[in-house]
């Protein structure tokens, strides 16, 4: 997952300078996106991987 997650790090990044993006590795198949302790994308949710479109960054 990590490909993923430094791609969406970048691109926040890039619209957020100031943003401290960091990621852990959580629950088996997981991949969740958090701002502000606010659950914004999960992929265990959703089935998939977040686009850049889907986290409105």
């Amino acid at each position: 997952y990590e490909p993923r997650f430094e791609e969406l790090k970048r691109e926040i990044c890039s619209k957020f300078p100031e943003a401290d993006v960091s990621g852990f590795v959580g629950r088996r198949g997981s991949f969740e996106i958090m701002v502000n302790e606010q659950l914004i994308f999960s992929k265990m949710e959703t089935g998939g991987f977040p686009y850049n479109e889907d986290v409105n960054i």
